[in-house]
């Protein structure tokens, strides 16, 4: 049984025609907690018979449909070892990343008007929240705002988790972690790894933002309150858009944790096509000292090659992964 076995690629094209495609030589499937598309590339050995323009892409692994999106790039190469083809795609949720939203002021809005009024139309759905729905009194989309710009700056304003698609195609806003994934080799049914690799990244993190007022003064400094005693100097100016003046203090807050959550990582290969998703709590004893609040998966990444697949996740700390909640 070849690696490829249980692996099926469909197609479509612009007219709405489907086609089952040949095994590729590689799949990569990137899956990112901060980030609402999938990202799938599937190379191919020859140009596997393509000769028309393809719109979509489905991928159907591991017992079900891992992907479903559309073909950002097909490449067809010629040299002297012959004909490759590459298709690189983005789930559907690109839409929501693709399309602006209409500049607008609303007034006394909560999350699921925002989802109804701007995710409805391209068939998601949501909010699932794990705390309470919040309102604002006024929320402004400036010109040149993507849906999903639009999405994350309301929860950043209302003091909600950063949200995510799920699978079903639903908005998710929740301060919990999701499954727990134990990782050990030692131990039976968990998930067998291969190799692990810590990592820690100074320049990553920042020291200070100072935000410009609307008089043109850096008056509001935020400090980063987690590098006491580490020796780092690192200043960010931020000017915060003329719409979200006022929320120029909450975006460097955001911006100082999103520097601390990019300071460690850990990255571990395991066994096959591993069950876990972007956002579960993973445990895996058998490395060594593990952070105060445990690891989650920030990024997972599937390869699939003739001769076998691969489960890379991107594990970070939980406690730099959330932002601090309105109460």
């Amino acid at each position: 049984m070849t690696a490829m076995e249980g692996i099926e690629l469909r197609a479509k094209t612009p007219d709405g025609r489907t086609m089952t495609l040949p095994a590729p030589a590689q799949l990569l499937l990137d899956r990112a907690e901060d980030t609402p598309a999938d990202r799938l590339t599937a190379a191919f050995e020859s140009d596997a018979g393509i000769r028309e323009e393809l719109a979509e892409m489905t991928l159907r692994a591991a017992g079900g449909t891992v992907f479903s999106g559309l073909v950002d790039t097909q490449q067809i190469r010629t040299d002297g070892a012959g004909i490759r083809l590459q298709l690189d795609g983005r789930s559907d949720a690109a839409v929501l990343l693709d399309n602006e939203a209409l500049p607008q002021t609303y007034y006394r809005l909560t999350l699921g008007d925002l989802c109804r009024l701007l995710l409805a139309p391209y068939g998601f759905g949501g909010p699932v929240l794990d705390l309470p729905d919040r309102w604002l009194a006024s929320f402004v989309i400036p010109k040149g705002t993507s849906v999903w710009e639009a999405v994350e700056r309301f929860c950043l304003q209302a003091g909600l988790p950063p949200p995510r698609i799920d699978t079903g195609r639903q908005l998710v806003v929740r301060q919990g972690l999701g499954a727990a994934r134990r990782i050990a080799n030692r131990e039976a049914g968990a998930l067998r790894w291969l190799s692990a690799e810590r990592a820690i990244h100074r320049s990553e993190i920042l020291s200070e933002i100072r935000v410009r007022a609307e008089d043109g003064v850096y008056r509001a400094v935020c400090p980063n309150p987690h590098i006491a005693g580490r020796g780092i100097v690192r200043t960010r100016l931020l000017i915060p858009p003329s719409a979200w003046a006022q929320g120029g203090i909450l975006d460097a807050a955001d911006r100082i944790r999103q520097s601390m959550r990019a300071s460690s990582d850990c990255t571990v290969l395991l066994e096959g096509w591993a069950a876990v998703d972007p956002g579960d709590r993973v445990e895996m004893p058998e490395l060594g000292e593990t952070p105060p609040d445990g690891w989650y998966a920030a990024g997972v990444r599937h390869r699939v090659e003739a001769d076998g697949i691969t489960t890379e996740l991107v594990l970070r700390e939980v406690r730099y992964r959330g932002r601090q909640t309105a109460g």
